[in-house]
């Protein structure tokens, strides 16, 4: 269950454990015809748990 990757920002070996704990079949989200944004904010790129936390949402 999961996903492994190397951090785009953190360059170290990420286990992310939920990517797929609520799947979604293929296709279409709500409504199609719009575009939905989901963003992340962080503070702190300096600290350990943080950094990992960008790594994921990259």
């Amino acid at each position: 269950m999961g996903a492994s990757f190397v951090g785009p920002y953190s360059k170290l070996q990420i286990k992310a454990p939920f990517t797929d704990y609520l799947p979604l079949p293929e296709g279409p989200v709500l409504d199609a015809s719009k575009k939905y944004r989901i963003g992340l904010l962080f503070q702190g790129i300096n600290h350990p748990w943080l950094i990992s936390l960008d790594d994921t949402a990259a």
